[in-house]
């Protein structure tokens, strides 16, 4: 006979009709008996809440432990933990209810305890854990409030430990962590696409005529205008799909005729894309 624990901390974000609802249980562990005859109990009032957060809500990202939300006003809102400044209200104090960070604000994006907003003008703004460049200030450190980082932005996509973004002209531009040491001490990655391994604490530019991006730890994709689909960065186990296990540190065609999914989330990476 097996159990296992189904009720934890549970916090999904729900956006229906502009009212963004937290659908969230208590911090308990109950344990069900899983045998076949034994159905699991349906979950009680005090294990079960629906509160409203924010009305005229339109937009939404979620970190680790905090989350932004975008209003119909184009004002940008912030709650949760904030160790490292990634609500942006130029604090480190962790807020329940949601704080006003920036107005005219076009999209938003988080990942971990980085965040980004680009405006209705198109600039680029960061705030949040900066250990490794990621914010694109040209510095490490943690920033507490926003920061403006570049102009005409289309979309910007995080990751982890480093962040691209997709400028109005179609060019790609990358920061962040662009490798890392080997046990024999060698410097391996080229997760930037720039043609080395170099850290990169202010964005550089990787390519033209890039419609999409999508990060995963250790590699990159990106789609170019004309359907074609190029790959960088690790290749230990054949993930940029190029019939080799050769790492690569700038961009390589894989194939053609791909299309741009109709969506802006890509797998555990936030993808912000101005409107």
């Amino acid at each position: 006979m097996f159990k296992r624990p189904v009720l934890g901390i549970l916090l999904c974000i729900v956006l229906i009709a502009g009212i963004l609802a937290a659908l969230g249980a208590i911090n308990a562990t109950h344990m069900v008996n899983l045998s076949p005859s034994t159905p699991e109990p349906a979950l009680t009032n005090e294990q079960r809440m629906e509160t409203a957060i924010v009305k005229d809500a339109k937009t939404v990202s979620i970190g680790v432990s905090h989350s932004l939300v975008i209003k119909s006003d184009d004002s940008l809102w912030a709650w949760g933990e904030n160790d490292s400044g990634q609500l942006g209200d130029g604090t480190t104090t962790a807020h329940h209810t949601p704080v006003i960070i920036i107005e005219s604000v076009a999209s938003v994006a988080t990942h971990e305890s980085s965040s980004m907003a680009i405006k209705m003008d198109g600039s680029l703004w960061a705030w949040g854990f900066n250990g490794f460049g990621q914010l694109g200030d040209g510095t490490k450190t943690d920033r507490h409030s926003p920061v403006k980082i570049m102009d005409s932005v289309a979309s910007v996509a995080l990751e982890t430990v480093r962040t691209m973004a997709i400028k109005t002209d179609g060019s790609l531009w990358a920061w962040g962590m662009n490798g890392v040491r080997d046990p024999d001490g060698e410097r391996r990655g080229g997760f930037l696409g720039d043609g080395t391994t170099i850290d990169r604490i202010e964005p550089i530019k990787v390519m033209d005529n890039v419609i999409a991006v999508s990060l995963g730890a250790f590699h990159t994709m990106a789609i170019k205008t004309d359907g074609s689909l190029w790959a960088w960065g690790s290749n230990s186990v054949g993930q940029p799909g190029d019939g080799t296990t050769i790492e690569h540190h700038t961009p390589v065609k894989i194939m053609d005729g791909v299309k741009l999914p109709p969506y802006t989330h890509y797998g555990n990476v936030e993808v912000a894309q101005a409107r």
